[in-house]
């Protein structure tokens, strides 16, 4: 049963609904989910993120948790980028700091 090819997906996930409060913050998804085996979750930080996640899950023969955000996210990529599973991807260098969106492509 652990194996069925389900696609499951989380609206309003993390903190995204932040100014409705903390009775709307989704914040325990993951650690509950994580107790399913053999089920990939997806975070994506972007419209762009989320539709690549959409593909990679679909090819995924499996089931999968896919979180996104309900607060009309902006877009944070400047050009098209390859989603690889589990690396990081780097958003902006800089002299003093680098922002990372932090890939979580977790496999249980």
């Amino acid at each position: 049963m652990q194996n069925r090819n389900v696609k499951l997906v989380g609206m309003g996930c993390g903190l995204s609904w932040s100014t409705l409060g903390s009775t709307h913050h989704t914040t325990e998804d993951i650690a509950v989910l994580k107790a399913i085996p053999n089920l990939t979750i997806f975070s994506p930080a972007s419209p762009l993120g989320l539709g690549k996640v959409m593909k990679k899950a679909y090819e995924i023969k499996g089931p999968t948790y896919i979180r996104m955000g309900m607060s009309n996210e902006k877009e944070i990529y400047e050009k098209d980028y390859a989603l690889e599973t589990g690396k990081n991807i780097v958003i902006k260098n800089g002299k003093s700091a680098t922002f990372l969106q932090v890939s979580l492509f977790l496999n249980y």
